[in-house]
């Protein structure tokens, strides 16, 4: 006997597992063509506050006048502690 004649069933081999492969192909596509696909995409909506250079004319100028109101009040403070110290050093002479 020759080397090709003592496996006669390689070509039997070869066919079960070309018809294993077809198998689980069409099984995958049956599977991929039977699930549904969601329509909608679900997701965390995150709101972020409107940046500082989006805002329009009133809308920027609150935030800075209400900045200048806090810092004039803390020259204002400051201001009337100079003045008092300064009239108790006037008075002291």
């Amino acid at each position: 006997m020759t080397q090709h004649e003592s496996h006669p069933t390689a070509p039997r081999h070869s066919l079960r597992y070309l018809l294993c492969a077809m198998t689980l192909v069409g099984g995958g596509m049956f599977i991929g063509s039977s699930v549904t696909m969601p329509s909608i995409a679900w997701g965390q909506i995150i709101t972020t506050p409107q940046p500082q250079h989006m805002l329009s004319g009133g809308q920027l100028s609150v935030p800075i006048l209400q900045d200048i109101s806090a810092t004039l009040k803390e020259i204002d403070g400051r201001l009337s502690r100079m003045e008092n110290l300064a009239k108790q050093l006037g008075n002291k002479r």
